[in-house]
């Protein structure tokens, strides 16, 4: 695989980008591992509903909440979708999330996402971005130790009477 093929561009999505979208959508393969949502049906992804997206997206980065970006390729399809997430009211602290759709699963572009991520969160005056991923989760948990995030280690989260459950892994980075 060329370097070229890793091209991505992460940024905020726009209504020119439903087309990509709701084909990304329209062509998931069925789930290939309990993390993957796979495909589902589409009649609700109407351009309406994903003008409603977008305009809540803007919402969200104009009040510095979260950025939701979509990651295009140089053939402008939706290969992913990069979350930053404030943790605090100056977003100094974030949470990152990615997804890559599964049509494009194994191809490195994970990779390519955090890293881009990480540059517009610098961008962005984060300090510090954090990484819940579920302990079962072995692909990202080797996907955020690849791209230099601490491992923090579990934490538990679900409380049943006395007892906790570990649920997440914790990662952080500090930028």
């Amino acid at each position: 695989m060329s370097s070229e093929d890793l091209k991505l561009t992460c940024r905020p999505f726009t209504l020119d980008d439903y087309e990509a979208y709701l084909w990304v959508h329209q062509n998931q393969l069925p789930s290939q591992h309990p993390f993957d949502e796979g495909y589902f049906p589409t009649q609700g992804l109407t351009l309406k509903y994903f003008k409603s997206q977008v305009e809540e997206y803007n919402s969200l980065s104009d009040d510095n909440h979260a950025f939701v970006m979509g990651a295009f390729d140089v053939n402008h399809a939706l290969v992913g979708i990069g979350e930053l997430i404030s943790l605090n009211d100056d977003f100094s602290y974030a949470q990152i999330k990615v997804k890559v759709f599964n049509l494009y699963f194994n191809q490195g572009f994970e990779q390519t996402i955090v890293q881009q991520l990480k540059a517009y969160a610098k961008r962005q005056n984060v300090k510090k971005l954090v990484a819940y991923v579920s302990l079962q989760d072995e692909k990202a948990l080797k996907l955020f130790n690849e791209c230099g995030f601490k491992d923090e280690g579990a934490q538990m989260i679900a409380e049943c009477d006395q007892v906790c459950w570990p649920t997440k892994q914790v990662f952080t980075l500090h930028i």
